[in-house]
């Protein structure tokens, strides 16, 4: 499927750009193996598990669930809800804004 595969090439190009920058990331993706999720229900115990490393306030977690945003922004981290799909656009505006202090 040439859109999809397009659409993986746009992900991989964000990630690589967020990696080869020095910014750590953590990647999930929807999938319709619900019994295979991690974290199925809520995705406050996988920020939980990341404080060793990182405060909360230094995260920017971005889903396309309303309900993952709403548990989760009240940890303390900077969350973006997408509509569609993650962008580079989208990822380069949300980082700005956090470096500048703006959310």
């Amino acid at each position: 499927d040439p859109p999809l595969q397009r659409q993986c090439v746009k992900t991989m190009d964000i990630l690589t750009s967020l990696h080869d920058q020095g910014i750590q990331t953590g990647v999930a993706s929807r999938t319709g193996e619900v019994d295979g999720e991690i974290y199925p229900w809520s995705k406050v115990p996988y920020f939980k598990k990341q404080t060793v490393d990182s405060s909360f306030s230094e995260m920017t977690f971005f889903d396309a669930e309303h309900r993952n945003i709403k548990d989760v922004i009240r940890l303390g981290v900077q969350c973006v809800l997408v509509p569609k799909r993650v962008t580079m656009r989208l990822v380069v505006e949300e980082i700005l804004q956090f470096s500048q202090g703006a959310k």
